[in-house]
């Protein structure tokens, strides 16, 4: 796995006011028993499980049986976590809000470590989280205006992969719009025949400076070469509607 699987909870856990009511209730077995739920639940994807599942909380309760696990319920002690908010139980899944949020907070600095190296995102991060969300949002916001006028929408992910990694300055924001201009005029387009978005994407430079090659017929006239492609890749035929 290429990030340790783990979660951050606050070092003065056991002091929050709806900990101290459980604990109250349930000692410190209901406690472990809380911590045991939020550990499985962190495992499960999108850190939710469906509602029907919870029964399976049974298996959480310790091998040694001891005088406590005899006489409470795992159930029970989940239905009071949900009456203090500690978890939530919609009409389709159980989880725990804290823990989406603590997560959401990880998963966001992974992506800026992996796009722009530790060092640098964790100043980014450390001096203005919010603007930095804010980039992020902005900057999918700017391929989709590209994507909307791209005919072929095969490719879509590795699409805006290579978009983020090429589009970085305003000059590459002028000349990826003059690329696909110069593209979507192009013969071989006008025909039908358009890459698929991944392919352009990644070498959409290509498009910069392009000029439609000319072709002499038999009688001496000069028509568009529909086989020049400056591109890498075969095009992928497509009906444009």
């Amino acid at each position: 796995m290429k990030y340790p699987v783990y979660f951050p909870h606050d070092a003065n856990a056991s002091q929050d006011p709806k900990i101290l009511a459980l604990r109250e209730k349930y000692s410190f077995y209901g406690y472990g028993i809380y911590w045991c739920i939020v550990e499985y639940l962190r495992n499960q994807p999108n850190y939710k499980i469906p509602k029907q599942f919870i029964a399976n909380f049974d298996f959480l309760l310790p091998a040694e049986k001891n005088a406590l696990s005899k006489e409470i319920k795992t159930s029970e002690i989940i239905n009071y976590s949900v009456e203090l908010g500690l978890f939530t139980c919609d009409n389709n899944y159980f989880y725990s809000q804290s823990l989406l949020n603590r997560m959401a907070e990880i998963e966001y600095r992974r992506l800026e470590f992996g796009n722009f190296g530790k060092q640098g995102a964790r100043k980014r991060w450390d001096k203005n989280a919010g603007c930095a969300k804010e980039k992020e949002r902005d900057a999918g916001g700017e391929f989709d205006s590209f994507w909307d006028k791209y005919p072929n929408k095969d490719g879509r992910k590795a699409a805006e992969a290579a978009f983020q990694s090429s589009v970085k300055t305003d000059k590459d924001r002028q000349d990826i719009n003059l690329a696909l201009e110069n593209y979507l005029k192009s013969d071989r387009v006008s025909k039908g025949f358009v890459k698929n978005g991944s392919t352009w994407f990644k070498n959409w430079r290509d498009w910069i400076d392009y000029k439609e090659p000319k072709r002499k017929e038999k009688n001496g006239t000069a028509t568009p070469d529909v086989t020049s492609d400056p591109g890498k890749y075969a095009d992928i035929p497509c009906t444009i509607i």
